[in-house]
């Protein structure tokens, strides 16, 4: 079954990514949404194409998206969807969005998928297999300085932070690392396991923006901690820390350190 599964998710991202880069010549149609961020077609049609296959295959599997919201989350196995992660930038014409799928059995992940379809990248991990890059094996190794604070580190966004009310722990990581880049999707994601970063550090994430990130982490030897989960304004929002193992559990003490 689990090559099955592996299987399954590679031919429905072989599709959604003919899908979207066949869209992108014809054109979409955006519309804003209620929080004041877009959806566009293409990220109505990615989620619908694989509701339909998902459940056409497997009938008892549960599913969430951010499009489409909760289907059977009783399930024993449920596929978490985000559609286009990157919305803003699809929009402008950057290739830097993707698309996230993953699949959790018994609330453990068992499948992560990104796809970045305009940059012809994808990313796979199944639980106990390893994490590949275009088939390439992923390794996540300890930090090669001396000093950690030498490491290049990526974070979200200041407002992020605020959303679960931790603007002091971006003050602190911008105040101690010396390199330091500012996250906008699951681009910067996947340039951690391309080995630009040695460790990411996100706050504010719905649980679609971080499904398939903790399996493809763990599977290369990194290390992946949510530090928070908690309901804000009736959404689920994450606070998350992945990377080279020594450097995150570095990161964590100096937060821990830090007065709240």
């Amino acid at each position: 079954m689990e090559k099955n599964l592996l299987d399954f998710g590679t031919k429905l991202l072989d599709e959604t990514r003919g899908f979207i880069l066949t869209k992108i010549e014809e054109g979409f149609k955006k519309k804003q949404k209620p929080d004041n961020s877009f959806v566009t077609t293409v990220d109505t049609g990615v989620e619908d194409i694989m509701r339909q296959r998902i459940r056409a295959a497997y009938p008892d599997h549960g599913i969430v998206g951010e499009e489409g919201g909760a289907f059977q989350t009783d399930a024993e196995f449920i596929w978490c969807i985000d559609p286009i992660d990157g919305t803003a930038e699809f929009i402008s014409g950057l290739p830097i969005y993707g698309v996230l799928l993953s699949l959790y059995q018994k609330g453990r992940p068992i499948l992560g998928m990104i796809d970045h379809p305009s940059l012809g990248i994808r990313l796979c991990a199944q639980a106990g297999r390893g994490s590949f890059i275009d088939n390439i094996p992923i390794k996540i190794t300890n930090n090669s300085h001396k000093l950690i604070q030498k490491e290049m580190i990526a974070i979200g966004p200041k407002f992020m932070f605020e959303k679960q009310d931790a603007g002091q722990v971006y003050d602190v990581l911008k105040k101690t690392f010396l390199k330091i880049e500012e996250i906008q999707n699951c681009h910067w994601h996947t340039r951690l396991l391309k080995g630009e970063f040695a460790a990411v550090v996100d706050y504010g994430l719905r649980s679609w923006d971080i499904s398939p990130v903790q399996l493809l982490v763990e599977e290369a030897g990194g290390k992946f901690i949510e530090i928070e989960n908690r309901i804000i304004d009736g959404k689920d929002r994450h606070a998350i820390i992945f990377g080279k193992p020594d450097v995150v559990d570095w990161i964590v003490k100096l937060l821990e350190a830090e007065p709240s």
